[in-house]
């Protein structure tokens, strides 16, 4: 109760007042008696209760002032006066003392609102300092004062308690610069202490806020000396950027600090580490991906099929993309540019890879022979889902390029571009390459016009109608390794191929006049026709895709050529 913090209690107070009456003790002279023993009694190292200095201060202070400050009673003694002014000094001493030291005086905020009342009674006395014309203003730049002191003072205590916690790493007289390790521990038990701060403490600034305000932004203030100095003698970046990433994670995390003096500086500080940072790692997965293409065997990877390189590459740049998400940068505007580097980083390297890998492509299908007796190569396969892939990351980013406002990635719509013809010349080349045999079938039913050569008629390996079952064969077979091998079946690669076997078979019957054809021509010509439709329509093509144009022209041919046949026959 506050009996026990010092007050009197009702009855106590009654026979000090009848005592004070009796023998003609002022009231003033009364409380001026005991502010005198109550900064005795703290000179002797023992604590008094703030409401009964600030109790008898106030009403010293309204005796000898009046309610208003230029109304001076002419019932006051002169004495009284030098005395409320001589105490006043000593009170606004004891007050910025412990304000200045508040983390010790009063630890963890209590006894509860002791602060609070300590800050209001050193305003109330400084306020009554000579030579004050406007006390607020004036009192709280003292009192600003008095917390950039106690800034210092806690921090250099955070310092000694990180010094003993590592003997060893400094002398405790010297403030020689941190390595990153031991840095970061200082960062958190700085951050420890804003927790402490704001749990313990915050109710007692309730009335000045701004003045605490002050007092975090002075004591982050000396922790950025020290980090400036650490950061000047390291030359390890990630350690550097893991600094910045707990600081700044903790700034984040408060609405009322996001932003505020010492996090832009922090921002300022960091700024250009992390760009420089990031272009260094766009290097070095320059020379990562040469040095691994150059080495690559073109085997699909169980991940995605594409080549175990392009993949590493990826996995590579999605960490950095979560590099840059992690660094949750509050600036929109530098946020929005390190997102358009990386994904300049992005684009540059997905191009690189596409070129590569054409590059190869062409080699190995110059190299390549297919006959109905052989199909394509695994890494021909490889190296088509890996430009599906490109492809596809690319589309992504693009995508969310279109969905991110302010975000401007000039580079993403070039490179989607240039891996969009990539990708088609790769395409072409590869069902050129496939459809090969079906080229061969038609020479073989090109024999069989009537207006062959006599030699070139002999060249047949067999008279009669020419086998398909071969040609079905390689057709489901090389179906099956596209279905099996190709992961994104998104760019209409099967129908695409689906549609220039018709083309050809259509190219070659438009070379050949109306009703020219042969019997063993039209029968295997129905016959191929059969097998593609029947091997496509267990795939992924829809019924629309399967009644191509290039199909039903070639129905329409073929009916034509077989009424011509039954009219024949009829004769």
């Amino acid at each position: 109760t506050s009996f026990n913090r010092g007050l009197f209690s009702p009855s106590q107070l009654f026979v000090a007042d009848e005592y004070c009456n009796r023998y003609c003790v002022r009231d003033c002279a009364r409380h001026i008696m005991c502010m005198k023993q109550w900064l005795k009694v703290e000179e002797a190292g023992m604590s008094t209760w703030p409401l009964m200095m600030y109790s008898s201060f106030r009403f010293v202070q309204m005796h000898v002032a009046g309610k208003k400050p230029n109304d001076r009673s002419v019932f006051v003694l002169e004495e009284e006066r030098d005395a409320l002014v001589n105490i006043g000094y000593e009170i606004a001493e004891l007050a910025a003392r412990n304000i200045e030291g508040f983390k010790q005086v009063f630890p963890f905020g209590q006894p509860k609102d002791d602060l609070k009342v300590n800050i209001k009674l050193f305003n109330l006395v400084s306020s009554m300092q000579p030579g004050q014309s406007e006390k607020g203003v004036a009192s709280n730049t003292v009192l600003v004062s008095c917390m950039e002191r106690a800034a210092l003072v806690n921090y250099q205590e955070i310092y000694h308690l990180f010094l003993t916690q590592h003997p060893g790493t400094v002398s405790s007289d010297d403030y020689s610069p941190l390595t990153p390790a031991h840095m970061l521990d200082l960062i958190q038990k700085c951050i420890d202490y804003m927790y402490e701060l704001h749990d313990y403490y915050l109710d007692e600034f309730v009335e000045c806020p701004l003045v605490l305000g002050d007092h975090i932004e002075a004591f982050w203030s000396f922790l950025l000396v020290d980090l400036q100095e650490c950061l000047n003698m390291c030359d390890d970046v990630i350690a550097k950027i893991q600094l910045f990433h707990v600081i700044n994670q903790y700034f984040c995390s408060q609405p009322t600090l996001k932003c505020c003096r010492f996090h832009t500086n922090i921002l300022e500080l960091f700024g250009p580490m992390v760009e420089e940072y990031i272009g260094c790692i766009g290097n070095s997965l320059t020379r990562d991906l040469a040095a691994s293409l150059s080495a690559e065997d073109w085997l699909p990877s169980q991940q995605s099929g594409s080549s175990s390189a392009v993949d590493g590459c990826i996995t590579a740049l999605s960490s950095l993309d979560s590099f840059v998400a992690k660094l949750a940068w509050p600036v929109e505007e530098f946020s929005l540019r390190l997102q358009e580097k990386v994904f300049g980083i992005y684009c540059d390297q997905y191009v690189n890879m596409a070129k590569y890998t054409h590059e190869r492509l062409i080699s190995y299908l110059q190299q390549a022979t297919l006959t109905v007796h052989t199909t394509l190569p695994v890494e021909v396969l490889c190296m088509l889902n890996t430009l599906l892939h490109l492809k596809a990351q690319v589309l992504s980013k693009y995508s969310f390029t279109q969905r991110s406002p302010g975000l401007a990635a000039d580079s993403t719509p070039d490179a989607l571009s240039v891996l969009s013809e990539i990708f088609l010349s790769a395409k072409t080349l590869i069902i050129e390459k496939i459809c090969a045999p079906l080229l061969s079938l038609l020479a073989q039913l090109s024999l069989h016009d009537l207006t062959a050569s006599f030699l070139a008629k002999l060249k047949l390996m067999m008279p009669g109608k020419v086998s398909c079952q071969d040609y079905r064969c390689y057709l489901n077979l090389t179906l099956h390794l596209f279905l099996e091998n190709i992961t994104l079946d998104d760019f209409n690669i099967l129908v695409d191929w689906y549609d220039h076997q018709f083309q050809q078979i259509q190219s070659w019957l438009s070379t050949r006049p109306p009703f020219s054809l042969q019997n063993v021509q039209m029968e295997s010509i129905f016959e191929l026709v059969e097998i593609i439709r029947d091997s496509f329509e267990v795939t992924t093509i829809s019924e629309a895709q399967l009644n191509s144009d290039a199909f039903n022209s070639t129905q329409d041919r073929m009916r034509m050529e077989k009424s011509r046949l039954q009219l024949l026959s009829s004769d």
